[in-house]
């Protein structure tokens, strides 16, 4: 077939149960001028067998197999093989709208803006709620489509609002800048690859329509069990987000996001005291006061994060016993 308009990329993992629906929401687009990349990232259930059960019915369709490697690395292959002028990502437990691939390009080429991201429908096993794609609290409502490129940054930082599988972005984009996910992180990969697209992107449209279906009902998903693990994961995506915005000269847009971020995701380690030193080693470059005293950090927050980052043995006794004094409390609750 020749060049699409849309690359689709749907990495694949032990989803036998998920990817049919997948899939049948995409070949159900009133959008037909798109190609659907299935990365099989070394499933051991049917998957794979059903990546290619699909590319033998239809032609728009490509599967690359390969050894486990985790999301990023499935992503970016389907980076390295993506024919289109527009990509978007789906993931294999979710499905779309038959408009979504529509409305997306129609509004994309209308507002001549490099991304479009919309809003989303999350299923939880037991609740269904709209979620506005940049803020999912829904208490901070803000009219992307009318600010500037930091304020959206802004928004998306301090509201962890970065998903990659609700948006629409202009490939020669990500070309041009050579973005690509980090497979060193477990978690928080998308949130450092979409606010890299975010900070590179001259205009962006947020599209008031749920056209998304993000589906949390299976119990082994990564946002239903957070881990200290998730906690370190996102640190490290935020602290090398700072990283690139230093490089390119765009962290004095978002110093204080960033950092009141940071201090969000430090506060998790509060009650373990055993991370403090790998805390203190990660934000060991960056100056104390610029992590203390930032905007919108709270004075709790600050007192939190001086305790992990004092490097003396009585910051661990002391957070040992908040950590006891909690579970204590907690135990008398119930």
């Amino acid at each position: 077939m020749s060049n699409p308009k849309i690359s689709v990329i749907i990495p694949v993992y032990n989803a036998e149960s998920t990817l049919r629906r997948c899939v049948d929401s995409l070949l159900a687009q009133t959008f037909t001028d798109f190609e659907c990349i299935l990365i099989n990232d070394g499933s051991k259930d049917k998957s794979g067998e059903i990546c290619d059960e699909y590319a033998a019915r239809d032609s728009r369709i490509r599967v690359f197999h390969k050894e486990n490697g985790g999301v990023s690395s499935a992503r970016n292959i389907g980076l390295d093989n993506m024919r289109g002028e527009w990509v978007s990502f789906v993931d294999s437990d979710d499905y779309i709208d038959s408009n979504y691939l529509k409305f997306m390009h129609d509004e994309a080429v209308r507002s001549d803006c490099s991304v479009v991201v919309c809003d989303f429908i999350e299923v939880k096993k037991a609740s269904v709620r709209y979620c506005d794609a940049f803020d999912w609290s829904g208490n901070h409502p803000i009219d992307i489509n009318t600010s500037s490129n930091s304020t959206l940054l802004n928004q998306a930082i301090r509201y962890s609002t970065g998903v990659v599988w609700n948006t629409l972005i202009l490939c020669a984009l990500i070309k041009k800048h050579n973005l690509r996910f980090d497979i060193t992180l477990k978690y928080g990969e998308d949130t450092l690859f979409i606010l890299e697209v975010f900070a590179n992107s001259p205009k962006l449209f947020h599209l008031e329509n749920a056209l998304y279906t993000y589906d949390r009902r299976n119990e082994t998903s990564a946002m239903n069990n957070i881990t200290i693990e998730y906690s370190i994961n996102q640190l490290y995506a935020l602290l090398q987000l700072r990283d690139y915005l230093v490089k390119n000269d765009l962290l004095i847009l978002t110093r204080d996001s960033i950092m009141c971020a940071v201090t969000n995701r430090c506060c998790d380690f509060i009650y373990h005291p055993e991370y403090y030193c790998l805390i203190r080693k990660s934000l060991g470059m960056y100056p104390k006061r610029e992590i203390l005293f930032c905007h919108f950090v709270t004075w709790k927050q600050s007192m939190a994060l001086y305790l992990i980052l004092t490097p003396f043995a009585f910051s661990v006794a002391i957070a040992t016993c908040i950590s006891k004094f909690a579970s204590n409390a907690h135990l008398k609750r119930n």
